[in-house]
């Protein structure tokens, strides 16, 4: 009996994998949109959105990644991702660098853009890896996961449409990167799945390696960048604003 209740409930969490694919879209989505209303409707400078948005970022990583991460997997695992991330971005970026004229206003933001999209792929990995390991349980909820998974990547898709505002076709290519950064979740759930308990120590380099990523996205390719562009009450104001806002952001959600 209890195997093949176990069997109803992995049929079903298959079934569920492409609707959590979608919703997770949907929320990256609606970050985007965010972030063009705070342009375009609020008049935003750009690089003020770039530090509001690196402040989110930053949020994200103190207030989230990293209490979860520490209370639910071994620090050493951890802190070895976090390293691996870092060391990973910064062969991404000298590659980039080498391959794209930074000089040029537009492709610098690109190179940020990118290194972004890479960041939160990996973050979306031990996500999904976590969330294909609860599926077969009983305390697994759809309808609040649906509403985590849209919330949580709001403040994702708001910092990729901000790293993106000078470059051409720009609405065409978040469009792209939802779907990708969407699939690699999905496909990242169905391994998790198929992996079960096994993938507790996959996922904890995974978790290391997405604060890694997303830490050095933040502060070298982000903050960095925008600091040197703008006055330092200006740019402290904007961070602060980022991380209050994701704070309370994440407050009401938990």
């Amino acid at each position: 009996m209890d195997k093949r209740k176990g069997d109803i409930m992995g049929e079903r969490a298959i079934l569920m994998v492409p609707i959590i694919t979608i919703f997770m879209f949907l929320g990256i989505t609606l970050g985007g949109i965010f972030s063009f209303l705070f342009r375009f409707i609020l008049g935003m400078k750009i690089e003020r959105i770039f530090v509001f948005c690196g402040g989110l970022l930053l949020g994200l990583i103190l207030f989230e990644l990293l209490p979860e991460s520490f209370t639910q997997n071994s620090w050493m695992g951890i802190v070895l991702g976090v390293l691996a991330g870092i060391l990973s971005m910064s062969i991404t970026e000298n590659l980039l660098h080498r391959n794209l004229n930074v000089a040029n206003g537009s492709l610098e933001y690109m190179h940020s853009f990118i290194l972004l999209l890479v960041a939160i792929g990996i973050h979306n990995l031990p996500t999904g890896l976590a969330l294909g390991t609860t599926m077969k349980t009983e305390a697994f909820s759809l309808s609040s996961l649906l509403a985590a998974l849209i919330l949580h990547h709001i403040p994702e898709g708001m910092a990729l449409m901000g790293s993106m505002a000078f470059v051409e076709s720009s609405s065409v290519l978040f469009v792209i990167s939802a779907v990708f950064l969407a699939i690699v979740l999905g496909a990242s759930i169905f391994a998790g799945f198929l992996i079960g308990d096994h993938s507790y120590k996959l996922n904890t380099l995974l978790f290391g390696g997405a604060i890694g990523t997303l830490s050095f996205v933040t502060f070298h390719e982000i903050l960095w960048k925008a600091k040197r562009k703008m006055k330092f009450h200006e740019f402290g104001l904007y961070v602060l604003l980022g991380l209050l806002f994701i704070y309370m952001f994440l407050l009401r959600i938990h």
